[in-house]
């Protein structure tokens, strides 16, 4: 590969072990205010499985829930204290392949 390449990764599911949105939530609202937030969210939830809300509004109303009253400093700071739990969840060989093309000068 020549220098300078980009090189693009779908993440969630293929960087790392399954979807993280619930699990940025989870990290930070806390376990116990996360399974009381899905409760709340739970009609939320079931509508969009069964079609009658879409997804995208599915995911507006659970972010807004979670993190709708963080300012942009607070969610900065929140994604920065989880980029150390998602070292958790990301598959190991996509870190191998990662590392490969950072040796190669690849942007990403």
């Amino acid at each position: 590969m020549k220098s300078g390449h980009l090189v693009l990764f779908d993440f969630d599911g293929t960087l790392t072990t399954h979807d993280t949105l619930f699990e940025f939530c989870r990290f930070h609202a806390g376990g116990l205010k996360f399974t009381y937030g899905i409760l709340i969210l739970l009609p939320v939830l079931v509508g969009q499985r069964v079609k009658l809300i879409s997804a995208q509004r599915a995911k507006e109303i659970f972010l807004s829930h979670f993190i709708g009253g963080l300012n942009s400093n607070e969610f900065e700071e929140v994604c920065y204290r989880f980029v150390t739990h998602l070292s958790l969840l990301v598959r190991p060989r996509a870190l191998q392949t990662i590392e490969e093309y950072q040796k190669q000068n690849a942007r990403m």
